[in-house]
């Protein structure tokens, strides 16, 4: 048995019958992806006047406002967990973009499940086109590749800088290696990079 969480959404909160036919697909296509840290859906359709989606119900918690909130006199992440942390997420992200999907990360998109696993929100991938109850746009369902990869890439560099850091990057960012001297010096240009 597979505890699910069921996501209605009325069909009338849709941007048009073209936006629901893509929110169809795009679960459809996430519904083939293997990577473990995806929340895996289990099935879409429509039910009366609504649009379901059947989606894994995870028990997990946001990884970047753990490590903000640690602030302790060791450090929340070793320099280890968010390498591992950075290629779990990287690798769903490839395997979504060979599947057709565009993703969208924010840092609070990323968790980290009982068992220590990196699991990512159905958010990265499912974004409905949907109208407000006055009936104005609320949701582009996909931004321009390049501002959606911009994006996603800054999110993935603030998410590293918090579990490197145990702090919020700030504008300008301190470089990590300067708060946790262990940081390799690639990895802090990387993040550097990202942000």
């Amino acid at each position: 048995e597979q505890d699910v969480h069921l996501r209605m959404i009325p069909k009338s909160r849709f941007d048009g019958n073209a936006a629901l036919v893509e929110f169809t697909r795009q679960a459809e296509a996430c519904m083939t992806l293997k990577h473990p840290a995806f929340t895996k859906i289990f099935d879409v359709g429509e039910l009366g006047d609504c649009c379901f989606v059947a989606i894994e119900h995870v028990v997990a918690t946001p990884i970047c406002p753990r490590a903000a909130a640690h602030r302790g006199e060791t450090f929340a992440f070793s320099v280890s967990q968010v390498l591992d942390v950075g290629r779990a997420v990287c690798a769903a992200l490839c395997e979504a973009q060979s599947a057709g999907l565009a993703a969208t990360l924010h840092p609070s998109h990323i968790l980290l499940d009982a068992a220590g696993q990196v699991r990512l929100r159905e958010a990265v991938l499912l974004r409905p086109r949907l109208r407000n109850r006055a009936g104005a746009a609320v949701c582009k369902s996909v931004a321009h590749p390049r501002t959606a990869e911009r994006e996603t890439s800054r999110a993935l560099g603030q998410c590293l800088y918090v579990l490197l850091t145990d702090d919020l990057p700030q504008s300008p960012a301190v470089p990590a290696a300067l708060i946790r001297p262990e940081v390799p010096k690639g990895l802090d240009s990387l993040v550097a990079r990202l942000l």
